[in-house]
């Protein structure tokens, strides 16, 4: 059942969230599904795409073809490596200023880094996926983030662990795009919202695993263990995608469809929805990077059990994803969704980081944030897949809204580095994050809320 902005039922139209047979015909693009073998679209069927310039089909016979969510399960893997990488920079901070001297805004610099080249690039990558391939970007995804941890760990230096950290950086962008790409190419419309769900959590799931390393790791190996363990299972899930994602069905040819490009820069909804999505990692993003080094120097709790709380946080977060596709699949407004993450983060985060409150009060607000930030990313995903005009469009929108996206883990740990320094205390890291949820509110009745309407009315 679908809701109004009420947030009341409504009874959907026939053939809502399924592609008919004449959509299908009329959509002269260069990836199209068989309309004669819809009736397996819960199942990937590797077969079942086709060129314009050939009605040859083009089979995958590497491997046997996986259902939609062993297929979504896949990418959710290679996703995850991203948030590893990403993750594992705030429990091994300590170790970092230690070894190399560096203060607060350095090692937030660090963190930083690791989405610049993510804010030039998404919409160009976006742009050139039809012609690349969704697979081969998710290889060379994995080659990236495998090449990150190990020059980090030759080269021993802080720019080198720079350079590995946009290298990384680069790996999860490529991800982030060919990753919904790849779901919605292979998995059967109806479900779409549920298994975009899953998928949206791939960050949590690739945090709270290099989040639970940190204390096993760190104490024996240092910090080069962390990055180690990360290099090396980005080169095992790169050898599970090349065996078991179907392959491209077009030949590998580096060029940036200038159709496709136009297409997504002259989408603005996309600017929005990307705005809205930046706010919220912006917030996922001061959490995960500092509870680990807040809970340790000014709580006095210890690495082990600063990580457990920060692991914690993302394994509810992964779970509040799930339940958030569910909801979309069940009709409820993405834009309603949203706000609730920006209504209720400020007194959250608030009590999170004031300087008086119990621990249990903290442990309490920080659970209860893991769920509220899970509300974005399915919502945003789910938006962005109903705005393509064609399946080929997919990947391009993706990477223009994700691009916007990165501004948020750009300004994120910046702004609260720069905020506890300058002003002496952890609790200005609710200053930034509400200014953030302000602005966010406004754009979302502004913007988002006339496109979902639009859409769930469609």
């Amino acid at each position: 059942m679908a809701r109004n902005d009420t947030g009341r039922k409504r009874t959907p139209f026939a053939g809502e969230n399924q592609l008919s047979r004449a959509s299908f015909t009329a959509i002269s693009q260069p990836l199209l599904f068989d309309s004669e073998l819809k009736s397996s679209l819960p199942h990937v069927v590797p077969s079942v795409l086709y060129t314009k310039m050939s009605s040859q089909r083009k089979m995958n016979t590497s491997s046997k073809p996986l259902s939609g969510y062993q297929l979504t399960w896949l990418v959710v893997g290679c996703g995850a490596i991203g948030g590893i990488n990403l993750a594992k920079l705030g429990p091994a901070m300590s170790q970092l200023i230690a070894d190399y001297s560096l203060s607060l805004t350095v090692v937030g610099l660090m963190a930083s880094i690791f989405t610049l080249i993510s804010v030039f690039i998404g919409v160009f990558i976006g742009s050139s996926m039809q012609n690349i391939g969704p697979k081969r970007l998710v290889l060379c995804a994995m080659v990236c983030a495998g090449l990150g941890g190990f020059i980090a760990i030759v080269a021993n230096t802080v720019p080198a662990l720079m350079l590995a950290r946009a290298l990384e950086g680069i790996a999860l962008i490529l991800t982030m795009i060919a990753g919904p790409t790849l779901i919605v190419m292979y998995t059967n419309p109806a479900h779409r919202g549920k298994y975009l769900g899953v998928w949206g959590g791939f960050m949590p799931i690739g945090n709270s695993t290099g989040i639970l390393a940190a204390p096993l790791l760190l104490p024996e190996y240092g910090w080069q263990g962390l990055w180690l363990f990360s290099g090396v299972l980005a080169v095992m899930m790169g050898y599970a995608a090349w065996r078991w994602i179907p392959d491209d069905p077009k030949a590998l040819t580096v060029r940036v469809d200038q159709g496709l490009l136009k297409d997504a820069l002259g989408t603005h909804a996309l600017v929005a929805i990307g705005l809205v999505f930046a706010s919220h990692s912006l917030i996922f993003q001061i959490i995960l990077q500092f509870i680990p080094l807040y809970t340790e120097t000014s709580l006095g709790l210890g690495l082990f059990l600063g990580t457990l709380a920060a692991a914690i946080f993302c394994i509810l977060n992964f779970f509040g994803n799930v339940m958030t596709g569910r909801l979309i699949h069940r009709g409820y407004s993405p834009h309603l969704l949203m706000s609730g993450t920006y209504i209720a983060m400020p007194f959250i985060v608030a009590l999170l980081f004031a300087p008086d409150v119990s621990l249990v009060w903290k442990a309490l607000a920080l659970f209860v944030s893991a769920w509220m930030t899970s509300l974005t990313p399915p919502s945003a995903f789910y938006l962005v897949s109903k705005m393509t005009p064609s399946p080929r469009h997919t990947a391009a929108f993706n990477g223009y809204m994700l691009q916007v996206q990165s501004l948020g883990i750009l300004i994120g740990p910046l702004a609260t580095a720069w905020a506890v320094e300058r002003f002496g205390g952890w609790e200005y890291t609710s200053y930034v994050i509400g200014i953030s949820c302000v602005l966010t509110l406004g754009l979302i009745y502004w913007a988002i809320r006339p496109l979902t309407l639009k859409i769930m009315e469609a």
